[in-house]
């Protein structure tokens, strides 16, 4: 396994409730790695809020950046609850 230490991993996070909130959910990251490559990582959590699945999002993104070595990354998202909650 490759480890990208002088480079920046940047991940881009969603997640979603439909057609209620709660209902059924899920999250996903894209994962633009330094050598150029984009990855996706998805899970689907059932029934869950809106929050839920873009938390679980961001946390499905950075844990295949950290399994695949990714040292420097930065996370972006439109959810200011979990921008909060990883700034924190």
């Amino acid at each position: 396994m490759e480890t990208y230490t002088n480079d920046w991993t940047f991940i881009y996070f969603d997640g979603a409730a439909e057609p209620s909130n709660p209902g059924p959910a899920a999250g996903a990251a894209v994962i633009d790695l330094p050598t150029g490559e984009s990855l996706i990582a998805t899970v689907d959590l059932g029934v869950q809020t809106n929050n839920v699945a873009e938390y679980s999002g961001a946390i499905a993104g950075l844990k295949r950046a950290l399994e695949l070595g990714c040292k420097r990354i930065k996370l972006f998202g439109d959810s200011q609850l979990v921008i909060y909650i990883m700034s924190a």
